[in-house]
């Protein structure tokens, strides 16, 4: 295997591939590579230089690369757990590791691999961690220096990706709650790469960064167990508000962005006390079949394999019929050819549907805030 060469295309792959929510005009081509995405995020070479000086980073690009590669799983664990160590050892050596490009390139690669494992659930969480540090820590680069602001808004965005969409899957992991942080990441998106750019153009979220930010806040609100306080019925009804502006956003109008808004709605409708529980779960059945719809209708290969994961999870833990079950999991099946995390979220959402038939329960169940915790989430694991 050509080391090198495997290493720099998962890359190209994979730094698109953490995520681009929801565009169904847009298109991919034989490398994973957005085609409607501007031309200087293509370029991966100022990565793959990083990865030849660095050798966390190529240890782990050789991780990724393997992982895509039939008969090559002991090569990626064994590339992991190079860039593992050597990732601490550079860490113990680097002068300002705040600013050094190859740790966040690792860090940002490392979070790659983890949504890629077949061996375990995704464990983001702490990549994704030490990637936001070092992405509020460290000095943005100048905006005559193209290809290192171009790796930044890759990173960040990849970054963004991740901590939003794996709240979901991890319930202890919350890498945006701090305002500093929020604030601090803002500045990467100040400044338009082009003038009049639009946002479906970017490397990774292909939609506002804020729709990212709204995702974390709805996730986050929807794990609350128990009474509801002032400032959080304040919270509900501030994101009820932001689902409807982006309901209304020309950027929302594809069919994507319509999923993941309708399931937003009934993480929020799970928590709203107000209504009583007939009314609640007629609600989310309701909001179920217009996903059904849009489910039905989506073609999955004008994805990647993230953008459908998170709204797929959300009505596949509420849905009841057998027809309803057979939709989710055909769509989730045709993904899960694509990506070992697909085929973990079916079999997370199988263990689910066998908990309860409560469907207020069964979204606590996975957001990790179900009845009987403990039990919940020890049976989720295995």
């Amino acid at each position: 295997m050509n080391t090198d060469r495997d290493a720099g295309g998962a890359v190209a792959v994979d730094s698109t591939a953490l995520g681009q929510p929801q565009r169904r005009s847009r298109s991919i081509d034989d490398d994973g590579v957005i085609k409607n995405c501007l031309t200087q995020y293509t370029d991966q070479s100022y990565m793959l230089r990083l990865g030849l000086e660095f050798p966390p980073l190529m240890g782990i690009m050789v991780a990724i690369a393997a992982m895509d590669r039939a008969n090559h799983h002991q090569l990626a664990m064994l590339s992991y757990i190079f860039a593992i160590q050597e990732l601490r050892a550079s860490i113990a050596d680097a002068n300002d590791a705040r600013n050094e490009d190859g740790l966040l390139a690792t860090t940002i690669c490392l979070c790659v691999y983890e949504s890629f494992r077949t061996d375990s659930p995704p464990n983001v969480g702490p990549h994704a961690t030490a990637a936001g540090f070092l992405l509020t820590s460290r000095s943005p680069a100048q905006r005559n220096q193209q290809p290192a602001r171009m790796f930044e808004r890759i990173c960040v965005e990849s970054f963004l990706y991740h901590s939003a969409l794996m709240m979901l899957f991890d319930p202890t992991f919350d890498a945006l709650s701090n305002p500093d942080r929020r604030m601090y990441l803002d500045r990467y998106f100040t400044v338009p790469d082009e003038p009049g750019e639009d946002p479906s153009t970017q490397p990774i979220l292909c939609t506002s960064y804020q729709f990212f930010l709204l995702i974390a806040d709805v996730t986050r609100l929807a794990r609350a167990a128990g009474l509801f306080c002032h400032s959080d019925m304040f919270t509900w009804q501030r994101l009820q508000d932001e689902l409807l502006q982006w309901e209304r956003n020309p950027q929302a109008q594809s069919e994507g962005c319509m999923l993941y808004i309708l399931a937003m709605r009934i993480l929020l409708i799970r928590i709203d006390t107000s209504a009583p529980s007939e009314e609640v779960e007629g609600r989310i059945s309701f909001l179920l079949r217009q996903g059904l719809g849009l489910v039905q209708s989506i073609d999955a290969d004008q994805f990647l394999i993230g953008d459908l994961l998170w709204p797929l999870a959300v009505l596949g833990s509420v849905a009841v019929t057998a027809d309803e079950i057979r939709i989710l999991n055909d769509k989730i099946a045709s993904l899960g050819s694509r990506r070992a995390l697909a085929s973990w979220v079916r079999s997370h959402l199988d263990k689910i549907r066998t908990m309860t038939s409560s469907l207020r329960m069964r979204l606590g169940y996975l957001l990790g805030v179900g009845h009987d915790l403990a039990s919940a989430r020890l049976l989720l694991q295995y």
